[in-house]
């Protein structure tokens, strides 16, 4: 038998292909640590964070929010275009991992379970079901929790001793949320809301819009300092501030009838802006009769008043005597302004309101046609 063949030592030894980068330390080493692609990303990951900012800016502008008038509307729920912000956010979340530490605060900054997807079924069941549901997965999910700033809901009749319960339960778990926007809540709702709410408090909200007959959850906020009326004429609300609410500063969209007026200097003495709604609408057509010039002129009681707004008529919407009150209503409010022991500037807001005729005037649909600023 032939003698064995020695093997010849190589002094440059063929890399072996299947080991991870770990293993073949030479391979690490070619790479520059400014251009690894696992630090910098590729495509969009990659761009300047200014560049890329500036294009989901753009992009985002043709994407309805929830906006102040939608929330004076007190529609019982939004259309699915109110969704495609959030659905675009949650699709750039899920991108990769680069993205998401941008994306997800921003998509859990503004939470809602007001908008309906279902063209079919009862509205009333998927807002219940879509409040729940949210509720319960912010409270076991405190890391997206921790993200939430505004939360806009409608409150419905569906299954309230366990919706409205899981409802107050989560805002607790909410630390950072500071306005709540209740878009809707039906009427007959008062007492579960008031089983639901009662003993809870939430420090962190600072700002409220919500209907007079879910003034329960405002006694719920003692450092509220916004509230905001979108149905009824806000005598609910004015009592809760007196009772619960000393920090209120700011109280928007109330009817001044019916010595509301009054009770609100007594109620919220530090008031330093206020919104009156003196275009007071019914489902037979707006009424510009209910607010008494009088009751206006009560507001010059307060001493820290500074800004005034009152929505009228607008002349699109005219009827029999209403350029001649709609003026009434100005004057009382000039007159209030000056009268305020206020020191410093004050200004005078008159938003002109218009109503969709077609729709037989209905608390759903107007908006304000132009504004007018005075500075006294």
């Amino acid at each position: 038998m032939p003698p064995r063949r020695k093997k010849v030592k190589q002094d440059n030894p063929r890399p072996n292909l299947d080991a991870t980068p770990s293993n073949v330390p030479n391979l690490e080493k070619s790479r520059p640590a400014a251009t690894s692609v696992s630090k910098l990303g590729t495509g969009l990951s990659a761009l300047p964070v200014e560049l890329r900012d500036m294009i989901f800016e753009e992009v985002f502008q043709s994407l309805r929010d929830v906006t102040r008038e939608d929330v004076l509307r007190n529609s019982r729920s939004l259309p699915t275009s109110y969704a495609e912000k959030r659905d675009m956010l949650r699709s750039l979340s899920q991108t990769c991992r680069s993205l998401r530490p941008q994306f997800i605060p921003l998509l859990w900054e503004n939470v809602e379970a007001c908008v309906t997807r279902k063209e079919n079924g009862t509205w009333y069941k998927e807002l219940g079901e879509k409040l729940e549901n949210l509720s319960d997965g912010l409270v076991k999910s405190p890391e997206l929790a921790q993200h939430v700033r505004t939360l806009s809901v409608s409150l419905t009749k569906y299954q309230t001793n366990s919706v409205l319960p899981e409802f107050a339960h989560c805002l607790k778990h909410l630390p950072h949320l500071h306005t709540l926007q209740i878009m809707h809540a039906n009427s007959q709702i008062t007492t579960p809301l008031k089983n639901a709410f009662q003993g809870n408090t939430y420090p962190q909200i600072r700002t409220i819009a919500l209907p007079d007959c879910a003034h329960n959850i405002l006694r719920s906020c003692p450092d509220v300092i916004e509230v905001i009326c979108n149905e009824g004429d806000g005598g609910k609300l004015v009592t809760s501030i007196g009772a619960a609410c000393k920090k209120v500063e700011v109280v928007q969209d109330i009817w001044p009838q019916d010595g509301i007026a009054k009770r609100l200097v007594k109620a919220a003495p530090q008031l330093r802006e206020i919104g009156l709604n003196c275009c007071a609408c019914r489902p037979s057509g707006p009424n510009w009769r209910d607010v008494s010039p009088e009751e206006i002129r009560n507001l010059s009681a307060f001493n820290n008043l500074a800004v005034l707004s009152i929505t009228v008529g607008a002349d699109d919407a005219d009827s029999s005597g209403l350029a001649a009150t709609r003026q009434e209503h100005i004057e009382a409010a000039r007159e209030t302004l000056k009268k305020t022991k206020f020191a410093g500037p004050k200004r005078l807001l008159v938003n002109y309101n218009s109503h969709d005729r077609v729709n037989d005037f209905s608390l759903g649909h107007w908006k304000i046609v132009r504004t007018e600023t005075f500075n006294m």
